[in-house]
Protein backbone atom coordinates (compact mmCIF):
# COMPACT_ATOMS: atom_id res chain seq x y z
CA UNK A 1 0.00 0.00 0.00
CA UNK A 2 1.24 3.46 -0.71
CA UNK A 3 2.82 4.98 2.37
CA UNK A 4 1.40 8.33 1.81
CA UNK A 5 -2.06 6.83 1.98
CA UNK A 6 -1.75 4.94 5.62
CA UNK A 7 -3.16 7.54 7.24
CA UNK A 8 -6.49 7.97 5.54
CA UNK A 9 -6.91 3.57 4.96
CA UNK A 10 -6.25 3.51 8.96
CA UNK A 11 -8.89 5.85 9.63
CA UNK A 12 -11.36 3.88 7.57
CA UNK A 13 -10.36 0.50 8.88
CA UNK A 14 -10.83 1.68 12.69
CA UNK A 15 -13.40 3.99 13.85
CA UNK A 16 -12.30 5.25 17.12
CA UNK A 17 -8.98 6.30 15.46
CA UNK A 18 -10.75 7.83 12.47
CA UNK A 19 -12.22 9.99 14.57
CA UNK A 20 -9.18 10.80 16.82
CA UNK A 21 -7.43 11.74 13.39
CA UNK A 22 -9.88 13.41 12.51
CA UNK A 23 -10.87 15.45 15.80
CA UNK A 24 -6.85 16.79 15.41
CA UNK A 25 -7.05 17.50 12.39
CA UNK A 26 -9.96 19.61 13.29
CA UNK A 27 -8.30 21.38 16.00
CA UNK A 28 -4.92 22.22 14.19
CA UNK A 29 -6.69 23.66 11.38
CA UNK A 30 -9.28 25.91 14.02
CA UNK A 31 -6.39 26.68 16.09
CA UNK A 32 -4.66 28.23 12.79
CA UNK A 33 -7.60 29.81 11.68
CA UNK A 34 -8.44 31.56 15.07
CA UNK A 35 -4.71 32.84 15.17
CA UNK A 36 -4.96 33.98 12.07
CA UNK A 37 -7.88 35.65 12.58
CA UNK A 38 -6.56 37.18 16.16
CA UNK A 39 -3.55 38.25 14.29
CA UNK A 40 -5.82 40.35 11.67
CA UNK A 41 -8.15 41.72 14.67
CA UNK A 42 -5.29 42.81 16.57
CA UNK A 43 -3.45 44.07 13.37
CA UNK A 44 -5.32 47.65 13.95
CA UNK A 45 -4.85 48.03 17.24
CA UNK A 46 -1.06 47.54 17.31
CA UNK A 47 -0.81 50.11 14.76
CA UNK A 48 -2.89 52.62 16.41
CA UNK A 49 -0.82 51.95 19.23
CA UNK A 50 2.26 52.65 17.34
CA UNK A 51 0.54 55.82 16.36
CA UNK A 52 -0.33 56.76 19.78
CA UNK A 53 3.73 56.41 20.76
CA UNK A 54 4.03 58.65 17.36
CA UNK A 55 1.82 61.29 18.67
CA UNK A 56 3.65 61.33 22.17
CA UNK A 57 6.79 62.37 20.37
CA UNK A 58 4.94 64.86 17.96
CA UNK A 59 4.00 66.76 21.03
CA UNK A 60 7.06 66.84 22.19
CA UNK A 61 8.75 68.52 20.07
CA UNK A 62 5.72 70.87 19.49
CA UNK A 63 4.68 69.13 15.64
CA UNK A 64 1.07 69.75 16.32
CA UNK A 65 0.09 69.39 12.91
CA UNK A 66 1.45 65.50 13.43
CA UNK A 67 -0.08 64.64 16.20
CA UNK A 68 -3.72 66.11 14.73
CA UNK A 69 -2.87 63.58 11.57
CA UNK A 70 -2.10 60.61 14.23
CA UNK A 71 -4.90 61.22 16.41
CA UNK A 72 -7.56 61.27 13.20
CA UNK A 73 -6.01 57.91 12.44
CA UNK A 74 -6.02 56.88 15.71
CA UNK A 75 -9.63 57.20 15.94
CA UNK A 76 -10.71 55.85 13.09
CA UNK A 77 -9.26 52.83 15.21
CA UNK A 78 -10.33 53.37 18.42
CA UNK A 79 -13.97 54.96 17.74
CA UNK A 80 -15.02 54.89 21.58
CA UNK A 81 -12.11 56.22 23.11
CA UNK A 82 -13.06 58.89 24.89
CA UNK A 83 -9.57 59.69 25.10
CA UNK A 84 -8.43 60.20 21.66
CA UNK A 85 -10.95 62.37 21.27
CA UNK A 86 -10.19 64.60 24.13
CA UNK A 87 -6.53 64.69 23.18
CA UNK A 88 -7.77 65.55 19.47
CA UNK A 89 -9.92 68.77 20.66
CA UNK A 90 -6.56 69.94 22.93
CA UNK A 91 -4.05 69.52 19.62
CA UNK A 92 -6.97 71.37 17.34
CA UNK A 93 -7.61 74.06 20.15
CA UNK A 94 -3.83 74.57 20.55
CA UNK A 95 -3.94 74.88 16.55
CA UNK A 96 -6.37 77.52 16.51
CA UNK A 97 -9.33 75.34 14.95
CA UNK A 98 -11.59 76.10 17.56
CA UNK A 99 -14.37 74.55 15.90
CA UNK A 100 -13.01 71.20 15.47
CA UNK A 101 -12.05 70.78 18.97
CA UNK A 102 -15.12 71.91 20.29
CA UNK A 103 -16.68 69.32 18.04
CA UNK A 104 -13.99 66.41 18.87
CA UNK A 105 -14.07 67.61 22.92
CA UNK A 106 -18.50 67.32 22.38
CA UNK A 107 -17.56 63.61 21.55
CA UNK A 108 -15.04 63.23 23.80
CA UNK A 109 -17.91 63.84 26.83
CA UNK A 110 -20.56 61.76 25.06
CA UNK A 111 -18.22 59.00 25.42
CA UNK A 112 -17.70 59.48 29.25
CA UNK A 113 -14.54 61.47 29.08
CA UNK A 114 -14.03 63.33 32.94
CA UNK A 115 -16.22 65.82 33.24
CA UNK A 116 -13.89 68.24 34.87
CA UNK A 117 -11.42 67.82 32.21
CA UNK A 118 -13.71 68.61 29.51
CA UNK A 119 -14.42 71.77 31.33
CA UNK A 120 -11.46 72.77 31.77
CA UNK A 121 -10.65 72.32 27.82
CA UNK A 122 -13.87 74.24 27.68
CA UNK A 123 -12.58 76.99 29.31
CA UNK A 124 -9.40 77.04 27.63
CA UNK A 125 -11.41 77.80 24.34
CA UNK A 126 -12.32 80.45 25.61
CA UNK A 127 -9.38 81.72 26.86
CA UNK A 128 -7.40 81.23 23.36
CA UNK A 129 -10.11 82.77 21.26
CA UNK A 130 -9.83 85.95 22.73
CA UNK A 131 -12.76 85.60 24.89
CA UNK A 132 -11.51 86.34 28.39
CA UNK A 133 -14.14 87.58 30.48
CA UNK A 134 -14.47 85.60 33.78
CA UNK A 135 -12.15 82.46 32.34
CA UNK A 136 -9.11 84.41 32.86
CA UNK A 137 -9.03 84.85 36.44
CA UNK A 138 -10.05 81.24 36.44
CA UNK A 139 -7.05 80.17 34.83
CA UNK A 140 -4.93 82.66 37.16
CA UNK A 141 -6.61 81.11 40.28
CA UNK A 142 -5.27 77.16 38.78
CA UNK A 143 -1.88 79.07 37.79
CA UNK A 144 -1.48 80.08 41.58
CA UNK A 145 -2.71 76.81 43.07
CA UNK A 146 0.08 74.74 40.72
CA UNK A 147 -2.48 73.27 38.26
CA UNK A 148 -0.62 69.59 37.25
CA UNK A 149 -1.55 71.56 33.64
CA UNK A 150 -0.21 74.72 34.12
CA UNK A 151 2.28 74.81 30.83
CA UNK A 152 -1.08 74.43 28.79
CA UNK A 153 -3.11 77.07 31.14
CA UNK A 154 -0.19 79.70 30.73
CA UNK A 155 0.08 78.89 26.75
CA UNK A 156 -4.04 79.52 26.12
CA UNK A 157 -3.67 82.49 27.93
CA UNK A 158 -0.75 83.91 26.30
CA UNK A 159 -2.42 82.98 22.91
CA UNK A 160 -5.40 84.57 23.74
CA UNK A 161 -3.64 88.15 24.68
CA UNK A 162 -1.62 87.66 21.15
CA UNK A 163 -4.97 87.25 19.75
CA UNK A 164 -6.60 89.95 21.34
CA UNK A 165 -3.19 91.76 20.22
CA UNK A 166 -2.36 92.83 23.91
CA UNK A 167 0.53 92.65 23.58
CA UNK A 168 2.42 93.48 27.00
CA UNK A 169 -0.04 90.83 28.81
CA UNK A 170 1.18 88.25 26.73
CA UNK A 171 4.49 89.13 27.02
CA UNK A 172 3.94 89.19 30.86
CA UNK A 173 2.47 86.09 31.05
CA UNK A 174 5.13 84.34 28.51
CA UNK A 175 7.83 85.66 31.04
CA UNK A 176 5.75 84.45 33.80
CA UNK A 177 5.64 81.06 32.36
CA UNK A 178 9.51 81.13 31.69
CA UNK A 179 10.07 81.95 35.11
CA UNK A 180 8.05 78.76 36.64
CA UNK A 181 10.06 76.82 33.91
CA UNK A 182 13.13 78.49 32.86
CA UNK A 183 14.06 75.57 30.37
CA UNK A 184 10.57 75.97 28.42
CA UNK A 185 11.31 76.99 24.96
CA UNK A 186 7.54 76.92 24.06
CA UNK A 187 6.83 80.34 26.26
CA UNK A 188 10.54 81.41 24.95
CA UNK A 189 8.95 81.23 21.53
CA UNK A 190 5.41 82.58 22.31
CA UNK A 191 6.82 85.97 24.13
CA UNK A 192 9.71 85.99 21.07
CA UNK A 193 6.34 86.58 19.57
CA UNK A 194 5.10 89.20 21.62
CA UNK A 195 8.09 90.93 21.34
CA UNK A 196 8.30 90.90 17.35
CA UNK A 197 4.43 92.14 17.07
CA UNK A 198 5.45 95.07 19.75
CA UNK A 199 8.28 95.82 17.45
CA UNK A 200 10.90 95.37 20.30
CA UNK A 201 13.06 93.28 17.51
CA UNK A 202 16.24 93.07 19.16
CA UNK A 203 14.31 91.30 22.39
CA UNK A 204 12.48 89.09 19.86
CA UNK A 205 16.16 88.31 17.57
CA UNK A 206 17.32 87.15 21.08
CA UNK A 207 14.51 84.67 21.90
CA UNK A 208 14.12 82.83 18.55
CA UNK A 209 18.03 82.34 18.91
CA UNK A 210 17.72 80.95 22.49
CA UNK A 211 14.45 78.69 21.10
CA UNK A 212 17.00 77.39 18.10
CA UNK A 213 19.60 76.44 21.08
CA UNK A 214 17.19 74.90 22.89
CA UNK A 215 15.47 72.91 19.24
CA UNK A 216 18.16 73.16 16.67
CA UNK A 217 16.47 73.22 13.27
CA UNK A 218 13.17 74.57 14.84
CA UNK A 219 11.59 75.19 11.27
CA UNK A 220 9.82 78.56 12.90
CA UNK A 221 12.38 79.71 15.20
CA UNK A 222 14.97 79.07 12.04
CA UNK A 223 12.51 81.39 10.18
CA UNK A 224 11.83 84.40 12.52
CA UNK A 225 15.86 84.23 13.24
CA UNK A 226 16.60 85.07 10.61
CA UNK A 227 13.87 87.81 9.46
CA UNK A 228 14.96 89.81 12.95
CA UNK A 229 18.49 90.04 11.56
CA UNK A 230 16.91 91.14 8.14
CA UNK A 231 14.55 93.71 9.86
CA UNK A 232 17.61 94.65 12.30
CA UNK A 233 19.93 95.32 8.84
CA UNK A 234 21.88 92.41 9.59
CA UNK A 235 21.63 90.80 6.00
CA UNK A 236 24.48 88.56 5.65
CA UNK A 237 23.96 87.28 9.61
CA UNK A 238 20.42 86.32 8.30
CA UNK A 239 21.27 84.80 5.14
CA UNK A 240 21.97 81.40 5.99
CA UNK A 241 18.66 80.90 8.31
CA UNK A 242 16.93 82.21 5.65
CA UNK A 243 18.11 80.18 3.29
CA UNK A 244 17.14 76.96 5.65
CA UNK A 245 14.11 78.38 6.71
CA UNK A 246 12.96 78.51 2.91
CA UNK A 247 14.76 74.99 2.46
CA UNK A 248 12.42 73.77 5.50
CA UNK A 249 9.43 74.99 4.14
CA UNK A 250 9.47 74.40 0.70
CA UNK A 251 6.17 75.18 0.04
CA UNK A 252 5.56 78.22 2.33
CA UNK A 253 5.94 81.74 0.88
CA UNK A 254 6.91 83.55 3.57
CA UNK A 255 10.71 82.17 3.96
CA UNK A 256 11.25 82.65 0.53
CA UNK A 257 10.07 86.53 0.18
CA UNK A 258 11.77 87.08 3.19
CA UNK A 259 15.23 85.63 1.28
CA UNK A 260 14.51 87.14 -1.75
CA UNK A 261 14.25 90.71 0.25
CA UNK A 262 17.64 89.62 2.12
CA UNK A 263 19.42 89.09 -1.51
CA UNK A 264 17.99 91.91 -3.12
CA UNK A 265 19.56 94.23 0.37
CA UNK A 266 22.86 92.13 -0.15
CA UNK A 267 22.89 93.53 -3.89
CA UNK A 268 21.97 90.30 -5.07
CA UNK A 269 18.82 91.26 -7.17
CA UNK A 270 18.94 88.45 -10.19
CA UNK A 271 20.07 85.93 -7.44
CA UNK A 272 16.62 87.14 -5.71
CA UNK A 273 15.12 86.95 -8.94
CA UNK A 274 15.83 83.51 -9.29
CA UNK A 275 15.07 82.67 -6.20
CA UNK A 276 11.24 83.42 -6.28
CA UNK A 277 10.90 82.58 -9.94
CA UNK A 278 11.91 79.01 -8.92
CA UNK A 279 9.15 78.82 -5.92
CA UNK A 280 6.58 80.35 -8.78
CA UNK A 281 7.57 77.65 -10.95
CA UNK A 282 7.33 74.71 -8.23
CA UNK A 283 4.38 75.85 -6.34
CA UNK A 284 2.03 77.20 -9.40
CA UNK A 285 1.12 80.29 -7.70
CA UNK A 286 1.99 83.69 -7.92
CA UNK A 287 0.40 85.62 -5.19
CA UNK A 288 0.84 89.80 -5.11
CA UNK A 289 3.97 90.09 -2.94
CA UNK A 290 5.84 87.75 -5.87
CA UNK A 291 4.75 89.39 -8.58
CA UNK A 292 5.30 93.54 -6.70
CA UNK A 293 8.85 91.61 -5.87
CA UNK A 294 9.63 90.54 -9.15
CA UNK A 295 8.89 94.26 -10.75
CA UNK A 296 11.34 95.51 -8.00
CA UNK A 297 14.12 92.99 -8.91
CA UNK A 298 13.18 94.11 -12.54
CA UNK A 299 13.45 97.54 -12.37
CA UNK A 300 17.01 96.94 -10.24
CA UNK A 301 17.87 95.31 -13.41
CA UNK A 302 16.77 97.69 -15.82
CA UNK A 303 14.37 95.63 -17.63
CA UNK A 304 10.99 98.03 -17.89
CA UNK A 305 9.10 96.04 -19.66
CA UNK A 306 9.34 92.84 -17.02
CA UNK A 307 8.67 95.34 -14.21
CA UNK A 308 5.84 96.99 -16.01
CA UNK A 309 4.01 93.10 -16.75
CA UNK A 310 4.66 92.15 -12.93
CA UNK A 311 3.53 95.24 -11.41
CA UNK A 312 1.01 95.27 -13.02
CA UNK A 313 -0.59 91.52 -12.29
CA UNK A 314 0.63 92.59 -8.74
CA UNK A 315 -1.64 95.72 -8.86
CA UNK A 316 -4.61 94.11 -10.06
CA UNK A 317 -3.79 91.16 -6.97
CA UNK A 318 -3.63 94.19 -4.54
CA UNK A 319 -4.58 97.33 -5.73
CA UNK A 320 -3.76 99.26 -2.53
CA UNK A 321 -0.60 97.42 -1.81
CA UNK A 322 1.74 100.68 -0.90
CA UNK A 323 5.27 99.52 -2.16
CA UNK A 324 3.54 98.35 -5.54
CA UNK A 325 2.22 101.49 -6.08
CA UNK A 326 5.37 103.44 -5.20
CA UNK A 327 6.92 101.06 -8.02
CA UNK A 328 4.58 101.89 -10.17
CA UNK A 329 5.12 105.81 -9.84
CA UNK A 330 8.69 105.06 -10.31
CA UNK A 331 8.64 103.14 -13.50
CA UNK A 332 5.89 105.79 -14.67
CA UNK A 333 8.36 108.59 -14.38
CA UNK A 334 11.03 106.65 -16.08
CA UNK A 335 9.08 105.66 -18.87
CA UNK A 336 7.69 109.44 -19.16
CA UNK A 337 4.62 108.80 -18.21
CA UNK A 338 3.95 111.67 -15.82
CA UNK A 339 0.58 111.79 -15.64
CA UNK A 340 0.43 108.17 -14.58
CA UNK A 341 3.37 108.89 -11.70
CA UNK A 342 1.13 111.53 -10.07
CA UNK A 343 -1.90 109.33 -9.81
CA UNK A 344 0.63 106.56 -8.37
CA UNK A 345 1.96 108.57 -6.19
CA UNK A 346 -1.74 109.94 -5.54
CA UNK A 347 -2.56 106.37 -3.97
CA UNK A 348 0.42 105.02 -2.60
CA UNK A 349 0.44 108.22 -0.33
CA UNK A 350 -3.40 107.39 0.75
CA UNK A 351 -2.14 103.94 1.24
CA UNK A 352 1.00 105.38 3.31
CA UNK A 353 -1.86 107.63 5.55
CA UNK A 354 -3.75 104.53 5.80
CA UNK A 355 -0.71 102.44 7.53
CA UNK A 356 0.40 105.26 9.34
CA UNK A 357 -2.82 104.97 10.84
CA UNK A 358 -2.79 101.93 11.26
CA UNK A 359 0.03 101.92 13.59
CA UNK A 360 -1.19 104.03 15.53
CA UNK A 361 -4.30 102.17 16.47
CA UNK A 362 -1.85 99.33 17.31
CA UNK A 363 0.10 101.68 19.49
CA UNK A 364 -3.30 102.47 21.30
CA UNK A 365 -4.32 98.65 21.93
CA UNK A 366 -1.09 98.58 24.04
CA UNK A 367 -2.77 100.35 26.60
CA UNK A 368 -6.48 99.57 25.90
CA UNK A 369 -6.35 96.25 24.38
CA UNK A 370 -10.61 95.85 24.97
CA UNK A 371 -11.73 98.75 22.79
CA UNK A 372 -13.64 97.24 20.22
CA UNK A 373 -14.06 100.77 18.25
CA UNK A 374 -9.99 100.61 17.78
CA UNK A 375 -10.23 97.24 16.75
CA UNK A 376 -12.84 97.62 14.02
CA UNK A 377 -11.32 100.71 12.61
CA UNK A 378 -8.67 98.57 11.71
CA UNK A 379 -10.33 95.58 10.12
CA UNK A 380 -12.40 98.71 8.10
CA UNK A 381 -8.54 100.19 6.75
CA UNK A 382 -7.87 96.75 6.26
CA UNK A 383 -10.49 95.89 4.02
CA UNK A 384 -10.08 99.41 1.71
CA UNK A 385 -6.46 98.07 1.20
CA UNK A 386 -7.32 94.48 0.09
CA UNK A 387 -6.09 92.24 3.09
CA UNK A 388 -9.09 90.81 3.34
CA UNK A 389 -8.57 87.79 5.81
CA UNK A 390 -6.70 89.88 8.53
CA UNK A 391 -9.32 92.87 8.31
CA UNK A 392 -12.30 89.94 8.87
CA UNK A 393 -9.90 88.44 12.02
CA UNK A 394 -9.63 92.32 13.49
CA UNK A 395 -13.62 93.02 13.16
CA UNK A 396 -14.38 89.31 14.58
CA UNK A 397 -12.36 90.44 17.63
CA UNK A 398 -14.10 93.86 17.99
CA UNK A 399 -17.43 92.05 17.87
CA UNK A 400 -15.93 88.84 20.54
CA UNK A 401 -15.91 92.56 22.60
CA UNK A 402 -19.10 94.18 21.81
CA UNK A 403 -21.39 91.82 19.80
CA UNK A 404 -23.43 94.80 18.82
CA UNK A 405 -20.74 96.72 17.24
CA UNK A 406 -22.41 98.15 14.22
CA UNK A 407 -19.61 99.43 12.41
CA UNK A 408 -17.79 96.16 12.42
CA UNK A 409 -21.23 94.32 11.34
CA UNK A 410 -21.33 96.61 8.13
CA UNK A 411 -17.82 95.92 7.44
CA UNK A 412 -18.12 92.15 7.72
CA UNK A 413 -21.38 91.94 5.63
CA UNK A 414 -19.50 93.93 2.88
CA UNK A 415 -16.57 91.02 3.30
CA UNK A 416 -18.79 88.10 3.26
CA UNK A 417 -20.82 89.43 -0.06
CA UNK A 418 -17.22 90.50 -1.36
CA UNK A 419 -16.54 86.49 -0.90
CA UNK A 420 -19.11 84.79 -1.89
CA UNK A 421 -20.96 84.50 1.27
CA UNK A 422 -24.45 86.11 0.72
CA UNK A 423 -26.16 84.61 3.90
CA UNK A 424 -23.03 85.24 6.32
CA UNK A 425 -23.42 89.29 4.79
CA UNK A 426 -27.23 89.36 5.23
CA UNK A 427 -26.57 88.27 9.12
CA UNK A 428 -24.14 91.19 9.35
CA UNK A 429 -26.50 93.29 8.26
CA UNK A 430 -29.33 92.38 10.29
CA UNK A 431 -27.04 92.22 13.44
CA UNK A 432 -26.27 95.97 12.10
CA UNK A 433 -29.48 97.08 12.34
CA UNK A 434 -30.29 95.57 15.50
CA UNK A 435 -32.23 93.10 13.98
CA UNK A 436 -30.33 89.82 15.23
CA UNK A 437 -27.55 88.67 16.77
CA UNK A 438 -24.96 87.91 14.64
CA UNK A 439 -23.39 84.77 14.16
CA UNK A 440 -19.57 84.58 15.32
CA UNK A 441 -17.76 82.23 12.89
CA UNK A 442 -14.14 81.59 14.37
Amino acid sequence: MNADRQPQSAAIDNPRRGWRWLRGSLIAGLTLVGLGSASWLAYPHFIAWQRWQGVQAALQTDDLSQAEQLLEQIAEAWPRSSGVHFQLARVRRRQLDLRGARQSLEEAARLGHPQDAVDLEKVLCLVQQGDLGTAESTIQALLEARHPESPLLFEALVRGYLRLHALRSAEQWATRWLESDPCCWQARLLRAQARELAVQLEAARQDYALVLEARPNHAVATFKLGEMLRRLDRYAEALPHLEAAAAQRPGDFEPVLSLARCLRSLGRPQDAAIVLERWQSEQGQSPAPLCMMLGRLALDLQQPERASAWLRRAEAASPADEQTLTALATLSRELGQEQDAEKYEARARDARRKLKRIDALLGSLRDQPQNAGVRAEIGQLLLTMGHDEEAARWLLSALELDSAHSAAHVALAEYYEENGDPEAARNHRLAAAGKVRARLER
